[in-house]
């Protein structure tokens, strides 16, 4: 039925919304996190890359 059970469906952990200005396919999330190109934003808690992020350590979606 849903997470860690025995029903048949994906034993996944839900994850964070993908932020369209962190990791992708090549280059992901822990990538980013691991080499200090990317932090998580403050507000959604979605990892970014640092050229996006902006003093305050917001996305350019929290920031509107």
């Amino acid at each position: 039925m849903g997470y860690l059970t025995r029903k048949p469906t994906s034993n996944e952990p839900p994850k964070k919304g993908k932020s369209p200005y962190g990791g992708g396919e090549i280059i992901d999330d822990f990538h980013l996190l691991l080499n200090g190109d990317g932090r998580y934003c403050k507000k959604c808690q979605r990892v970014t890359r640092n050229e996006h992020l902006d003093e305050n350590d917001l996305c350019p979606d929290c920031r509107r």
